[in-house]
């Protein structure tokens, strides 16, 4: 990031304003959210208007702590165009150089703050502009000369005056809003090289219970917060035990167990476990001690970016105890999305969750008998964050008159200030942003002056499996290699020899891309940014899905890169998994509008789509065999999901997998009857496939780490290889002192 004079805040070009300090940029008073790379590459433009900056110059800034690509630079930039409202063809700030760089062309003028005084500088053509020019000195001079005695005293009086209201007005005196906190500093607690995730503090602070691998199977520990403290293991069952909670007395804990199911309690000093539960996760204590709440999923994965919980996930609580069954509080699709992470207000009187789906996420709280659910933010909030806030892990302040939560995928942690209903009383404010590693699982401490994390790395590249005889060879090959993106939905070209991906990095949006079957000649195809790309049977072009602020819409590519046009508009702002039918005359893709995922079809031209699955809890993620005769697909069975199967036009659905799991369907075998899903079966995730006419399940890989996954396996048009996402994650807990 370029070098900013601390008194040197605010750029101003047009209609937008480019705060160095607060790191926003604004149009007509309105915020426009960029992501940190992207707000660095704007911060690099308007600190050096009229410059060529070079690529390279460009890259060792924004990524000075790391080695990316060239193609990272160039979605940065696409990225930014797009929020300010620019087309690459006809640019109106952003010009590309070609072969050197890019340079901003717009006039900038630099706003200097300093000692209560803004001084002006001149734009690049050497004119001095000015938006709210101060009188000269000899005229407010002439001024106060002209002024009665009596209003000289008077007035020095009235500013002190004026002044201490609105001091007390911004600190909150009046308002009742609290000030959002600030880093003091932030410290490493656990430096082990798998993974350390789950921190909560103890109720005096001096310690952190935590979940680990270092044993080779998770089990919960705990740490006093003095330097040279030793790990206290507590749990040693081997069950892959996760999300330790303290009661409020610190006498237990309640955890998780992947294993065994449900939810758990054990004495905090060590020894026998209770059950409580025989499902869900993530346990939180009433600060009574008497309740505990959790969400009905389980955990399935353990990536910077996963959802907390998915359809058709919901709230219970049960007495800590164990003297009464579980109860409800939350109900399906109500609100939209699966709802976890729960956490209790001081005063025991609401709960606040995040509620999520493949597609948008949000926060909100309820009463602990399920009554009163609100949205903490408003729906015009939500439409001023592009895809919603990107919440998760809410948390309260001691004091109930805020929260703190993961915002960005990852990449930040945000404070709102919230009334004593649970409403968001202004915009939320980003206190944190992450380095390399993204944050999860943020945990505070009684008192409110610490904060721990778990900082996660996950590497996520496509690997190619060659099958022989319908099994995998023993070594796969590694097609992409990046520690800072995700490469994710291969699609092999018809003739088998381009496979199509998407690439993205955490908080912005992703590109196509194409490479040859041996992972050579990787490159970006398309300038839209888009998800899901899947070829046209003929060959020449790619289909792919695409958000915008009016929705999502429906594009394709040349092969060649020659040509890129939307095709419709799918009239909702969320689809973001749309999947070519066999002949490529039409869409099929998730949608909500009927409360809960379902599959929908729509003609490539457009027009009104139609519902193909009527499923109350899910049913969606379609891929159609190569025949066109069948649509594979994704059932919600409470926690567990499987493979579904039904006729192409619709009708009745089977279901092909029965295992405790999961199941995500992706694609078919060239032969029209093997299904190709990955799966997580015990704690670790493969890739699989079921038969559509013998039910048959084979495994096709031989990943055995908890802390990884598979995901998108693809199928290529001979039969004999199958392309996939795999990924690791590794993350230790750290912490931050706030003030």
């Amino acid at each position: 990031m370029p070098a900013i004079n601390e008194n040197t805040s605010v750029y101003r070009f047009d209609d937008f304003v480019v705060d160095a300090k607060s790191r926003a940029l604004s149009r007509d008073g309105q915020t426009v959210p960029l992501t940190p790379r992207v707000f660095d590459t704007l911060l690099a433009f308007v600190t050096r208007p009229g410059e060529t900056i070079t690529k390279e110059e460009l890259m060792n800034s924004i990524w000075s702590d790391s080695f990316v690509e060239e193609s990272n630079l160039t979605q940065n930039v696409a990225v930014l165009r797009k929020a300010l409202g620019e087309d690459s063809k006809h640019p109106k700030y952003i010009v590309t150089i070609p072969g050197k760089g890019y340079r901003f062309v717009p006039d900038v003028v630099t706003d200097i703050v300093t000692t209560g005084l803004t001084v002006e500088t001149p734009s690049s053509n050497g004119e001095t502009r000015s938006t709210d020019t101060p009188k000269s000195s000899a005229l407010q001079n002439e001024t106060i000369r002209r002024m009665p005695i009596r209003l000289m005293i008077a007035v020095p009086v009235m500013l002190i005056a004026v002044s201490a209201v609105a001091v007390l007005f911004v600190s909150g005196f009046f308002s009742g809003v609290p000030d959002a906190p600030s880093v003091a500093r932030t410290r490493q607690i656990t430096s082990f090289a798998g993974l350390d995730l789950y921190p909560a503090f103890s109720p005096d602070g001096n310690a952190v219970a935590y979940a680990s691998n270092k044993s080779g199977t998770f089990e919960i520990y705990t740490r006093q917060l003095v330097p040279g403290a030793p790990d206290v293991q507590l749990t040693s069952d081997g069950n892959n035990n996760f999300q330790p909670s303290y009661s409020s007395d610190g006498s237990r804990i309640a955890y998780y167990s992947a294993s065994r199911g449900g939810i758990w309690v054990i004495p905090a000093s060590g020894g026998v476990p209770k059950r409580l539960t025989d499902f869900g996760s993530k346990p939180t204590w009433a600060p009574d001690g008497s309740m505990i709440a959790f969400q009905s999923d389980p955990l399935n994965d353990f990536s910077s970016g996963v959802r907390n919980a998915m359809p058709p996930s919901t709230l219970w609580v049960v007495a800590s105890n164990g003297g009464s069954p579980p109860q409800q509080i939350t109900e399906v699709g109500t609100p939209p999305g699966g709802h976890g992470a729960p956490d209790w207000s001081p005063d025991g009187k609401r709960i606040v969750f995040d509620s999520n789906d493949w597609a948008a996420s949000g926060i909100w709280s309820v009463a602990p008998d399920g009554s009163d659910l609100r949205s903490v933010f408003s729906e015009e909030a939500y439409m001023n964050w592009p895809r919603g806030l990107n919440a998760a892990d809410p948390i309260f302040v001691p004091d109930g008159k805020g929260l703190l939560f993961v915002g960005d995928t990852g990449l930040s942690i945000q404070f709102a200030a919230i009334d004593s209903a649970g409403n968001a009383t202004g915009k939320p404010v980003k206190i944190f942003d992450a380095s390399a590693a993204r944050v999860r699982h943020i945990n505070l401490s009684p008192d409110g002056k610490s904060l721990v994390y778990s900082a996660i790395n996950t590497t996520s590249n496509l690997f190619l499996s060659d099958l022989q005889n319908g099994s995998p060879t023993p070594e796969p090959k590694q097609l992409t290699n990046s520690a800072d993106s995700r490469s994710v939905s291969p699609s092999f070209s018809p003739d088998g020899r381009i496979i199509a991906y998407q690439e993205y990095n955490a908080g912005s949006a992703p590109n196509v891309r194409l490479m040859d079957l041996d992972g050579a000649s990787q490159r970006q195809i398309a300038s839209v940014l888009g998800f899901n790309p899947w070829w046209f049977p003929g060959g020449d072009r790619i289909g792919f899905s695409t958000s915008g602020f009016l929705g999502s819409e429906y594009w394709f590519v040349a092969a060649d890169g020659s040509v890129e046009r939307k095709l419709f508009n799918f009239g909702e702002s969320d689809v973001y998994n749309g999947r070519l039918t066999a002949d490529g005359r039409s869409v099929l893709f998730n949608s909500k509008r009927d409360g809960t995922i379902n599959i929908w079809q729509i003609p490539i031209e457009g027009g009104e789509p139609r519902q193909l699955t009527f499923d109350k809890e899910m049913a969606g993620f379609p891929a159609m065999s190569r025949d066109g005769k069948w649509i594979a697909l994704q059932l919600k069975r409470g926690g567990d999901t499987h493979v579904g199967l039904m006729p192409a036009d619709g009708g009745e659905i089977i279901q092909l997998t029965n295992e405790p799991g999961q199941s995500w369907v992706n694609d078919w075998a060239p032969d029209n009857d093997r299904i190709l899903f990955a799966g997580r079966r015990g704690t670790a995730w493969n890739v699989y496939a079921v038969s559509r006419t013998t039910g048959k399940v084979d495994k096709l890989t031989n990943f055995e780490k908890i802390n990884s996954y598979v995901r998108y396996p693809a199928w290529s048009p001979s039969g004999d290889k199958i392309a996939y996402e795999y990924a690791e994650s590794t993350g230790n807990i750290w912490m931050i002192e706030l003030k």
